[in-house]
């Protein structure tokens, strides 16, 4: 279409000039004279000369803001070219990689001067799909989608134009800049061992979920120094794209209330993947990312919009806290390993229809094997913290330790002494200053003094159940990723399995059958 569009906004403006075909953008200088802009318009286009003029032939006077829609720019003895001022555009349009059949399709759009737009999904010419989010089927199967997306008008308000400018005449409703995009070819999804073993229907009140992604961020580095855990994977196994398509998949197919993960990078998979994709399912989440790094990989928790709302939420910063001030002090060492952590907690409450709140802990301790005191610490930061809000606990993640823990221990408990071993084991563990670390309790001094403290809490914490395994390393698997929950209000209906480590063995980790390194691990609970 011939035309002239004036993007002004921010204190900028620029106009876009489509003449036949050709395209010419011109910048102008704030305070630049409308018939100055016209005739370098013109020079651009080879004419001789050009000029704005309103809808009764009358000249613009003034600088480019004074430009309206209705106006028009005029090159004498040849032809008029309609001018719109800020009309609604959608750009920078991408669709997702590797679409599967089942999958939804969110994609990703810039909405200038508009909130809302217009959607077509046409496979071979033919109109398939007509909102924003399309789930190809059997027969999208080795076909490209095209995706095009129409920005809709503004209404008008008050006196001005559905684009916040005055206008001398309204803008053809037909008109608007539209954007297009091509998928890739459509592919059947990978089967999972999950789809066959997880039923869709929960058995009990509510349905949690707790899973360690495997953030891409993580992976990336492993990967590119050839880690043989991760040489079976093909070129697009390697692709986050790819597998993040997997992780939502299997997500998904659980059908849960309540997702706690872990490992989420903060903008490939939460940011720009998982934030729209599960709100498309009906999802509203938070992320917190870890504390005192630039990485950007953390926690997320979703909830479902129509089962419950949200109340109050935090990140917790577990490399500190008023809790255990005192021990830290006392042992400058501890506090400083337990500073580099850089662990976070979600802690969110929400309360569901039936009026019943519960306060729910999302964790991914620090990994260390030598370090089961800094776990103890951290996980005791979250029992205080989560007492303020005086409601039912359920406590999911990775806590990288195992059902004999002290972790586990204080939790189902309620109590861990000065005496309890992990405080010893933590008597080797340093962090240098150079971000070495060292486990070797051996060389330390048996009568050297062992910083240590006791903890407690009041909750009545029970697990879930112990699976047979959470996490594979490539040799064996371990339980490393539990939920707990608080026995005086909930009880567990039934605890999902997991997929068979012979499954696991067969083929391998981050793999299109299993796209992470742990298995989701998914309860059914219900109120008392």
């Amino acid at each position: 279409m011939n035309r002239v569009v004036v993007h002004h906004q921010n204190g900028t403006i620029r106009l876009c000039v489509s003449l036949d075909g050709a395209e010419v953008a011109v910048n102008p200088e704030l305070g630049k004279s409308v018939d100055a802009v016209a005739m370098r318009i013109a020079k651009k286009l080879r004419r001789p000369e050009a000029s704005f003029v309103d809808a009764d032939g009358g000249a613009v006077e003034g600088d480019c803001t004074k430009l309206e829609t209705g106006h028009q720019l005029k090159f004498p003895a040849e032809f008029t070219l309609p001018v719109f001022v800020n009309p609604p555009l959608a750009r920078d349009l991408a669709v997702p990689a590797y679409p599967m059949v089942g999958l939804p399709m969110l994609p990703n759009v810039l909405l200038e001067h508009s909130e809302a737009a217009d959607w077509r999904w046409l496979r071979g010419g033919v109109v398939v799909g007509s909102e924003r989010v399309y789930v190809p089927t059997a027969s999208d199967e080795g076909f490209r989608l095209l995706c095009e997306c129409t920005p809709l008008q503004r209404r008008a308000t008050g006196s001005s134009n559905r684009w916040g400018a005055r206008s001398a005449s309204p803008l053809p409703d037909a008109f608007a800049l539209s954007v297009s995009a091509e998928s890739d070819v459509v592919r059947a999804a990978p089967q999972f061992i999950v789809s066959a073993i997880s039923p869709q229907v929960c058995a009990g009140d509510f349905r949690v979920l707790s899973y360690n992604l495997l953030a891409d961020y993580n992976l990336k580095p492993d990967m590119a120094r050839g880690d043989p855990f991760y040489v079976h994977l093909t070129p697009e196994e390697r692709d986050f794209s790819y597998r993040r398509q997997l992780l939502l998949r299997e997500i998904s197919g659980f059908s849960a209330d309540i997702l706690c993960l872990q490992e989420v990078d903060r903008d490939s998979m939460f940011g720009n993947f998982l934030q729209g994709q599960l709100g498309h399912l009906g999802y509203d989440g938070l992320h917190a990312n870890k504390v005192h790094t630039s990485t950007p990989v953390g926690n997320a928790v979703f909830w479902r919009r129509a089962s419950w709302r949200l109340l109050a939420s935090e990140a917790l910063d577990l490399t500190r806290g008023e809790a255990i001030q005192s021990l830290l002090e006392a042992c400058p060492s501890l506090g400083l390993a337990l500073g580099k952590t850089t662990t976070v907690a979600n802690l969110v409450v929400l309360e569901d229809k039936a009026g019943h709140r519960v306060v729910i802990a999302n964790l991914h301790l620090f990994g260390d094997p030598g370090a089961p005191h800094i776990r103890l610490l951290q996980t005791y930061l979250v029992l205080r913290a989560a007492e303020r809000h005086k409601a039912p606990l359920l406590l999911c993640g990775d806590f990288n330790c195992g059902s004999e823990s002290g972790v586990c221990e204080l939790l189902t408990v309620g109590f861990v002494d000065e005496g309890h071993p992990d405080w010893s084991v933590g008597r080797g563990f340093e962090w240098g200053a150079l971000g070495d670390k060292r486990a070797d309790l051996a060389s330390v001094p048996q009568d050297q003094w062992c910083a240590a403290m006791c903890l407690n809490h009041s909750s009545a914490l029970r697990t879930a159940g112990v699976p047979d395994y959470t996490y594979w390393n490539g040799l064996r698997g371990y339980v490393v990723d539990h939920v707990f929950l608080d026995a005086a209000a909930l009880r567990v209906q039934s605890l999902l399995p997991v997929p068979p480590l012979a499954f696991i063995q067969k083929h391998g980790v981050a793999s299109s059958a299993c796209p992470s390194d742990h298995a989701a691990l998914v309860a059914d609970l219900c109120w008392n």
